[in-house]
């Protein structure tokens, strides 16, 4: 186990400085000139060209390059051209609203994607079946930043249940969080319920009902232990879409999390806080993976890490 750590997590580096290499490639195709971007439209080309050399600009690739990857190894991703503060302050500051809202929207997604999926599956009601891929359906098709605007229009300027934008309270995070939680609740629902259609056709799952094992215990001890893995890989990979992708919901619900403040770095041509957001992002999708791949041999004694 611990061989298999140090070996991913050493696997983190290559993978980090391919995202850092591509964002910083990526960078200088971009139209414009960060330095008069910075300054703004009322700059003089003196001025422009002081900062320009100031920021290192008017430096070889090479040397821009080696001097980003050296700071950034030391932790500092830049300063914000925006707020004239640390671009990893900056993401840390906003990231636990991030986190608070993936929690909470994960929280939901599981209990009714899961739910869903098993009630699906050992339900004898067609009726059910078909609500269910109704309802999964619908969670994959519907686009979550249209979703938010309508939950806004529906539970917050008609029925006055939820504060439109913004807010601190439990309160003002139960209507992002039902919409977050609305497409991984899908993905979730169908998921669950291929996997224990597969398991239920294991075996070992017919032995145990010959030996008269009840139904309830068929279902949790022998069905949906063996089908958790597909589950727990799915929620993974939702969890590290939701903390690095919230961005159109934060930015309709005006909450001050990681998405929105990509959102504003994007119109305000904040460059070093872009760069930054995606190498945060990178780095928190790797970390939840390991976390996954960890996880399996707690579910399934099975699986040996070599």
């Amino acid at each position: 186990m611990i061989k298999y750590v140090f070996i991913r997590l050493l696997t983190i580096i290559p993978v980090l400085f391919g995202v850092m290499v591509f964002t910083f490639v990526i960078f200088q195709f971009l139209p414009g000139d960060p330095a008069a971007d910075m300054l703004g439209p009322l700059a003089t080309p003196e001025k422009i060209a002081e900062v320009r050399a100031e920021l290192g600009l008017d430096d070889p690739l090479w040397v821009q390059f080696g001097s980003f990857l050296t700071n950034a190894m030391r932790g500092d991703l830049g300063t914000s051209f925006r707020g004239q503060r640390p671009v990893l302050q900056e993401i840390l500051s906003r990231f636990p609203e991030t986190l608070k809202l993936t929690f909470s929207g994960m929280t939901i997604a599981v209990f009714g994607g899961v739910g869903a999926g098993i009630i699906a599956t050992v339900s004898k009601n067609k009726w059910l079946e078909r609500f269910m891929l109704v309802f999964t359906l619908g969670g994959l098709s519907i686009p979550s930043f249209w979703l938010a605007i309508i939950s806004i229009l529906i539970f917050s300027v008609g029925l006055n249940w939820f504060s439109a934008t913004g807010g601190d309270g439990w309160k003002d995070l139960i209507l992002p969080s039902f919409v977050i939680a609305a497409g991984p609740a899908a993905v979730l629902a169908r998921t669950t319920r291929t996997s224990l259609l597969q398991v239920t056709r294991a075996e070992y799952v017919r032995t145990a009902r010959a030996k008269g094992a009840s139904e309830r215990r068929v279902l949790l001890k022998h069905i949906l232990s063996n089908a958790m893995i597909p589950i727990v890989t799915v929620i993974g990979l939702q969890i590290a879409d939701l903390m690095t992708g919230a961005v159109f919901i934060e930015s309709v619900f005006a909450r001050s999390g990681v998405g929105r403040l990509a959102i504003t770095a994007v119109f305000s041509r904040d460059y070093p806080m872009i760069r930054g957001i995606v190498i945060f992002g990178a780095f928190v999708y790797i970390f939840v993976n390991l976390f996954i791949d960890l996880l399996y041999g707690v579910l399934d004694p099975r699986i040996r890490y070599e």
